[in-house]
């Protein structure tokens, strides 16, 4: 009996690898951003964002109704998200981002532009669920039936506030949150389904998860 369980978690561990590799999507109102200060505090937040995802590893947008952010004209572009591994951008300041995706996570990097500045990087970690409407570990409640992505920030820097502080701009030391919810195509739903009871054991068996940071956001 005691071979059974790591059998099946490496299994599992497999199969959450697989699914973060085909999901793509389009979503309408499907994720929120909370914008957090050094000191944690959170300055700005806004439920209205949009995007779509080609993939992982692949490329997605997220965009937002709102215009201003904290006052200034703002957008997010040419975002590329990351399977498994360890990736460093560096930044205009001569600092680097180092992001290390784990099994079962999804990272991300984006352009920001706010105001006059343009071309910011912006770098995120997420955990990857497989779920169901309103699922308990889904940071962003979905607004329509079916089967999604969800996408809960990661602390990625141990700074213990969600995503990673900003290092260049007028932003440096700011961090952004994007909860999603990224609904899953028919096809890959079939699929996965018969696999939700493994895919919720094994989340459930991950001792400190970031599930805290929910009272942060909004």
């Amino acid at each position: 009996m005691k071979f059974n369980i790591p059998k099946t978690l490496v299994f599992v561990s497999a199969l959450v690898q697989f699914a973060s590799q085909v999901f793509a999507a389009e979503f309408n109102q499907g994720g929120g951003l909370t914008l957090f200060d050094p000191n944690g505090r959170v300055v700005y937040s806004t439920r209205n964002i949009w995007g779509s995802f080609s993939g992982t590893p692949g490329s997605f947008e997220l965009y937002t109704p709102d215009s201003t952010l904290l006052g200034q004209p703002w957008s997010l572009h040419d975002g590329v998200t990351f399977g498994p591994g360890i990736y460093t951008f560096d930044a205009p300041s001569g600092d680097s981002y180092t992001l290390a995706v784990g099994a079962g996570q999804v990272g991300g990097h984006i352009l920001f532009d706010w105001g006059a500045s343009k071309n910011i990087d912006i770098v995120f970690l997420w955990d990857l669920y497989f779920s169901s409407r309103t699922p308990a570990h889904c940071v962003w409640p979905e607004y329509d039936p079916g089967m999604y992505w969800c996408l809960n920030p990661v602390d990625g820097d141990g700074d213990g506030i969600p995503g990673y502080a900003i290092l260049d701009g007028p932003l440096a030391g700011f961090s952004f949150a994007f909860p999603l919810s990224v609904p899953i195509p028919g096809s890959i739903f079939l699929f996965l389904s018969g696999f939700v009871p493994l895919l919720t054991a094994a989340r459930s068996a991950k001792k400190g998860t970031n599930e805290h940071q929910a009272t942060t956001m909004f």
